[in-house]
């Protein structure tokens, strides 16, 4: 299994924002799409954030009032990320460690751990790998970010993908749809409780789960912003 990692903070935000106006609407859907998620759940005091990059969600997470811990396997990346929060003046940390074996970087676990732009570039069996782990740090909730078929940008973007298939580990992204994403979590020991698309004109959906160790839902099972188009 080839693990992407990113070396280069700059490129990387500068590749996801493009400018200072397509990152603050970048970045104003997928807060709402997190807020969503996260709506009235109890007892949420700390987040993990892994792979962290260079901190892009840290500003969420201090609005949120979580004390966060950024961990991530790129020495670059965490040099940024530190620098991030301290510009924000938020409680936290970040470590060096691997998402796929969380618990040695966070033995202390975390209410949530938060899962972005990572999952979608392994295979299924690999997915449910690092959804275990991500449980296993986690006392409650995990939050992760897929790729889906189920908006008309998913759906365009999966058949372009499908034709270039095996250019490079970076743009070979796996979509999925809900249901195959509640499978998936089930094999983890957990169970999807609410899901929030971006919107129709993005390729991502936030899943929200839960540790099946719990016995009560306290959430909603689903959450849609947009319903999924039919195809």
């Amino acid at each position: 299994m080839a693990c992407p990692v990113m070396k280069d903070p700059d490129r990387y935000l500068a590749t996801r924002e493009r400018s200072f106006v397509v990152g603050l609407v970048k970045r104003w859907v997928e807060e709402r799409a997190v807020r969503r998620c996260l709506r009235d759940l109890p007892d949420l005091r700390t987040v993990c954030d892994a792979p962290s990059g260079p901190g892009r969600l840290f500003h969420l997470w201090k609005k949120l009032g979580f004390a966060v811990t950024g961990v991530d396997l790129s020495a670059p990346m965490l040099g940024e990320a530190e620098r991030r929060l301290t510009r924000l003046g938020h409680p936290g940390e970040v470590r060096l460690g691997d998402a796929f074996s969380l618990r040695q970087s966070l033995p202390e676990g975390a209410d949530l751990v938060s899962c972005v732009r990572f999952a979608y570039y392994f295979d299924e069996g690999d997915r449910v790998r690092l959804l275990a782990s991500l449980a296993a740090a986690s006392h409650r909730f995990v939050l992760v970010q897929y790729k889906t078929i189920e908006t008309p940008r998913g759906l365009r973007n999966r058949r372009r993908a499908a034709a270039r298939e095996g250019a490079d580990l970076f743009s070979n992204k796996r979509f999925c749809t809900i249901e195959g994403i509640a499978a998936e979590f089930r094999r983890a020991g957990l169970v999807l409780r609410r899901h929030g698309f971006i919107g129709r004109s993005s390729d991502r959906v936030f899943a929200l789960a839960e540790k099946t160790s719990r016995p009560a839902p306290l959430v909603p099972s689903a959450d849609r912003l947009w319903s999924p188009v039919a195809h």
